[in-house]
């Protein structure tokens, strides 16, 4: 997470938003889910996705998640 000022409720929302998308998540579904900037959404999209991709390199099949 790093430094930022979005709550950590927030920040588990988009993990769960992420993991039980079917497909990408329009950054205006997450937008109107988490009631953050675009900026903001962006930046966690690509920071839950750089995370998850790095687990799932170490250990095949912990997490799962459509991140392109």
């Amino acid at each position: 997470m790093g430094y930022t000022k979005m709550l950590l409720k927030r920040w588990f929302l988009a993990v769960n938003l992420i993991n039980l998308a079917d497909a990408d998540m329009p950054a205006l579904a997450f937008k109107r889910h988490l009631g953050v900037s675009h900026l903001a959404i962006w930046l966690v999209h690509r920071n839950i996705c750089n995370a998850i991709t790095h687990q799932r390199s170490s250990q095949r099949g912990a997490l799962t998640c459509i991140c392109r």
